[in-house]
Formats: C-alpha cells, structure tokens, sequence
C-alpha cells in the first residue's frame, strides 16, 4: 500500500492549474527548463487566481461554499496544513501566500539527492506583481525568522541568492533555503548548489533540465496530442518509483509496513513505468466539471522491443488489449455506486504472477508450492488450478460496487466478475473446489448453484467478557455497543452464471443481481450511463482496453458518513482500507492501536443535503504499445 500514499499526497498537490499563458506569461521561461533533470515529481499552474475561480464555479466549489460546510472546510485546511508541513517548512509559505502573486506560471517540484533528504521547489512567474512578490518574501522571512533562522546574501555575478539557515535540530547540517528573484522570476529550493544551477539556466546557453528528460517528454507529448487544441489547466508529471522513494525521504512519521511494496514492485518488472504525467481542465466544456488525460509510459525494455509481453517478471501480467466494444454487461444492475470492467488475459497473468507472489511471501516457491498444493494435497481439493480453471477464464474482467444501508464500516458490497470460456467446464471445477471447503455451503439459485462461505460463529464462552453478568444473554456486557451488536457481516459467495466467475463480498448482492430481470433496471439502459458513455464516446473515440462508470453521489456516501461519525479509521470501504494502509503509524502498528482519524466530521451536514453536489463520472484507458492513455471527465447532475 505504499505505492498509494505518495500518489494521495501528490494528488492534493495538484490542485492547481495552468489555464492559458497570459501576454505577460508568455516570455517568462517555462519553469520545466529551469528545474533539473534530477526533478521526480512536478506540478505546474498557470494563474492561481483564475484556477479558484473555476473551482468555485464546479459543483464542488459549490459544496465547500455551503454555509453547513464552513466548520469542516475550515478543520480540513488546518489537517490539510499539517499533512502538508513539510512543504512549509521547508519553502516558508503556504499555499494561500500565492493568492495574488503570479502573472504566469507557477510550479512546484520534488527533486531527487542521493542519500539525503529530497529538495523541494518553487518557481513563480511575479511579472507585473513585484509588490505581491516582496510581501511575500516577507512573510517567508518572517517564517524563517520564529524558527531562530539566521539570513544572509550570496553575489553571484550581477544577481543575489537570498539564503536562509534554519535549525534543525543538526548543528552540522541546517536546512538551508535559498531564494532568488531574476527576469521576473522568483525561485526557491532548499539546496544551495541546485539554487546555483537553477540560477544558470537563465543563460541562453543548453542545460539539462526537466525539460530535456527523454519520458517527461514523451508523457506530455502524449497527452498534448490526445486534448489536441485544449490547452492544460494543469500538468503534472512524475518518475514514479524514483517520486516514492524521494517522498519517503520526507516522511515525519514511519508507517507501519512489514515490507517495502515500492521495492517489491520495482524488483519484479514494474520500474518499466518510467513516467506517469497528465493535463487537467475545469468547466472545459458545457456539463463537464473536470477533464483529465494521463499517459503511462511503459516501453518495451531493452531487448524486448518485438516480444509480444515486452517486459520481465510480473510486468508482464498487464496485457490490456484493445476492442471496438467494451460496454456494460447486460446483467450489470443500474443500481450499483460504481463499475469498471478491463480487458485482461487471465492466462498471461496466472503464468507470470509468481516473481510478485514470491516477493510479497517472502520465500522462494510460494506460488508454486500453493498450486502443488491445491493439486496433489490428499486432503485438497486435487484440482490443477492451470488446467482446470484457469484455462476456462476468458479476458475480460469487471467490477460492480454498491453499499448497504444504514451505513456501518462494513456496508460496502462489491462483485468482481470473470468471463468464462467455458461455463459448463468451470463451474464443476468450482464444485470440486467448493466441496473441499467446510466453510462453503451449497444453496440454489434457480438454475445457478451458489458457494455461500459461512464465517464462523463464536460462542459466548469464547468472549472476554468485560463486566460479569448473571444473564448469559445480555449483550450490553460483551463490551459490544448496540449498533455493533445489530451489525452482522454479510457472507461472501462464489459462483458461476451469466457466463461469468461471479466473486461476491455478500451473497444477497449476487442473490439481487440475478434476481434482476427487467431491461431497465440494468446499467447499460440508464440515462446516467448514456450521458457517461457519449461524453467518454467524443473524449476518446476509438478502441479501448478499460472503461468505468460511477455515480460519485453514491460512491461517496459511505465513507462520508463514516468520516461524519468518527469511524473511518474503522472502515472496510475500498477507500477506508486504503487510507487505514497508507496512515497508520509504525507506532499505533505496534501498540495494536486503531489509527486516529484525521478529519474531524462531526459537524458534517446530513448527506442527502450534500448529494446534489455530486454528479457522474466516467473514464476510458487505451493500451499502446508503449503504455497507456487514461482519459476520465466527471459530468455535472444538469446535464442533458
């Protein structure tokens, strides 16, 4: 889970953008051939004043204006502030300061120092703004100043670095920040020697730079080709494996991971994503809220470049092929939060999953050992996963979320459906596999026969009780609160119908999905999907390997509700595993502590009064033979 947290960070980050270069802008040197090639994650933005405006214009800038949500927008800058400190610390100013500074550009930068903690930049276009550009200096000096910082000025030829030595708590080794202001530019580092040569690149003579970095390159020409005429409210750009690691190194408090997942990626064919970059645009056109393009550059490695997989180890897994038609299954139910569905060989990804199964063990042989496992164990089911199952899976995988209310940790319910090559074959493979199990019990489905996992019941005498009570049946002395105690948790399922692998969090969702048998209540004949699909049909014309659709109303209600009663560190969502990962603590790890949550929502308006902020989102992916295009809009609720 690693791999996410960073991706979250920087994703806050980005919410700047680069509108369209104003007449001043347009001399100003682009701050890409300024930074250096050491640069592994870059954001950058045109006009802040411009890029709020816009935002307040969405249907989200709407809600974060709704006077019911002034408290919790106001809690959530402050946690914001603080996840973010690191950035204040080391540059002096938050991003509110940039207000009313820049005429042009701005950019931020993380850049890579080998065995030292990774710099961070700022460059701002100040043309037309030199008032705005000194009170900010003022502030940053002021910043520096309460942290006991002592200033000095540098010459260097006719322009003058402005260097601040802030403790640390290492009298050998300061933070040193420098600061320089040239042709209408005002730079910022916390590295003296990346100052100087950032500071060199103003010469006419060629520099390595940002710029000249061969898959920054490719990435932005990438999606400059695919938005064609529009141009970037915002473009960001990341070296994906070199960004992560670079943002560790900015870690104030250890997470608690029992293993490097970055490296395990890496060490098994992954760091064939050289580079990760997009374009973002508001309100672009009438009924979009947001429009964004990103490309993953993933190339052919060396050597492999007429291999039809065209990367080593566990890389090879993700083969996405392309074709004409990729719309929803005619069983998918219309009323489900979210729905995405790829194309993907499941044969290439079984004959190339042991490297990363292997790694994520932590011995050699896991994968194989479990599969001679499953096949000659006495007590196993004897089934040869290769031959007998895996052979009759198709290429298309999909995935349909829904919840259930009221709202409790655990009231998401998903199905993860696999197509079948041969259903009939696969399905008296699962039998076989499924009478194995003590824990699966058989029910009937009409013609479809259903694996109900049945979790196991604990009995009282197996609770530590933590009051004595003379009722063996009073629940108030389980240490269990009345809502816990009425919460039960759904039995997962498994079964073959439709011509699919169905996998289910809760049998009565795959109970409801086959019980469905009217024409509209199905996804594909939806008004909301048909909007989705015809935006997404003009964004991104052509073949693809990947779509999804999600009503974000509905996709957001569960961990709303969950931030809004305090239990989101609780939460069985996919968004609450994710963020209980990425930001619990070695510590609380250690402690068996539940992470503390972060936002708090207390005050939080009911969310039927929010939802009308929410509309639906759709996104396309597009296999090249040198990574993939990533197209996504989020639509407004009055659009035609």
């Amino acid at each position: 889970m690693l791999f996410h947290r960073p991706l979250i960070l920087s994703s806050v980050l980005c919410l700047v953008v680069n509108l369209t270069l104003s007449p001043f802008a347009a001399a100003a040197r682009p701050s890409d051939t300024l930074l250096p090639p050491s640069t592994k994650g870059f954001v950058s933005i045109a006009h802040f004043a411009r890029f709020e405006k816009k935002v307040e214009q969405t249907e989200f800038g709407q809600l974060m204006k709704d006077p019911s949500m002034e408290w919790f927008v106001k809690n959530l800058t402050r946690q914001l502030e603080s996840e973010f400190s690191i950035f204040r610390d080391k540059l002096g100013f938050n991003l509110d300061d940039l207000q009313d500074i820049s005429a042009g550009e701005v950019s931020f930068a993380v850049i890579e120092r080998p065995n030292q903690e990774a710099a961070i930049a700022v460059i701002i276009n100040t043309t037309g703004h030199k008032d705005q550009a000194e009170t900010l200096m003022e502030k940053v000096t002021q910043a520096f100043a309460d942290r006991g910082a002592e200033k000095r000025e540098q010459p260097i030829g006719a322009d003058k670095l402005l260097i601040f030595e802030v403790p640390n708590g290492d009298p050998e080794t300061p933070q040193q920040t420098v600061y320089f202001q040239k042709d209408n530019m005002l730079c910022g580092i916390d590295d003296p020697s990346e100052a100087q040569a950032m500071l060199k690149r103003f010469s006419k003579s060629p520099t390595p730079a940002l710029k000249s970095v061969p898959t920054y390159v490719t990435t932005m020409k990438r999606c400059r080709q695919e938005a064609g005429k529009l141009a970037p409210e915002l473009r960001w750009f990341i070296d994906p494996f070199a960004f992560l690691s670079a943002l560790q190194t900015l870690e104030r408090e250890p997470l608690a991971l029992d293993r490097d997942i970055v490296a395990i990626l890496r060490d098994n064919g992954f760091d064939a994503i050289q580079g990760i970059g997009g374009y973002v645009n508001l309100l672009a056109k009438p009924h979009l809220e947001v429009i964004h393009r990103s490309f993953v550059h993933a190339p052919p490695v060396k050597g492999k470049e007429t291999d039809p997989l065209r990367w080593n180890l566990s890389m090879r897994m993700l083969q996405l092929d392309n074709t004409k038609n990729l719309t929803p299954e005619s069983w998918v139910p219309r009323r489900c939060a979210n729905y995405s569905t790829v194309n993907l060989d499941i044969a290439t990804v079984f004959d190339h999953v042991a490297p990363i199964f292997d790694a994520i063990a932590g011995y050699d042989d896991a994968f194989a050992t479990t599969m001679e496992g499953y096949e000659n164990d006495p007590y196993g089911p004897q089934v040869n996963i290769h031959d007998e199952f895996v052979a009759y899976l198709g290429n298309r995988f999909s995935t349909i979320t829904d919840y259930l209310t009221p709202i409790t940790p655990h009231s998401e319910q998903f199905i993860y459906a696999i197509e079948s090559s041969n259903p009939a074959a696969l399905s008296k493979t699962l039998d076989k596999i499924m009478e194995n199990d003590p824990d699966a019990k058989q029910r009937e489905l009409g013609n479809v026969k259903l694996w109900e996992i049945i979790e196991p019941q604990y009995d009282l005498d197996d609770l530590d009780l933590d009051t004595p009570s003379l009722d063996p049946l009073d629940t108030n002395d389980l240490g269990l609160d009345s809502q816990e105690e009425d919460e039960i948790l759904p039995n997962s399922a498994i079964c073959v119908a439709e011509g699919y692998l169905l996998i289910a969090s809760d049998a009565n969702y795959i109970r409801e999905l086959l019980a469905a048998n009217e024409m509209s209540e199905r996804l594909i004949n939806s008004v909301a999907y048909a909007r989705v699909e015809t935006v997404m049909n003009k964004l991104a014309p052509g073949p693809r390997c990947g779509f999804s659709f999600a009503r974000l109303d509905e996709s957001l209600r569960p961990d709303y509700e969950l931030i809004r009663e305090g239990k989101m560190p609780e939460s069985e969502t996919t968004v609450g595993r994710l963020l209980n990962e990425l930001l619990t603590t070695e510590t609380e790890e250690q402690e068996g502590l539940l992470r503390r949550q972060r936002i708090d929502g207390e005050k939080l308006p009911s969310f039927e009064m929010v939802r009308r902020y929410f509309g639906i989102a759709g996104r396309v992916m597009r296999s090249d033979k040198d990574g993939w295009m990533i197209t996504g809009a989020i639509l407004n609720k009055d659009g035609p």
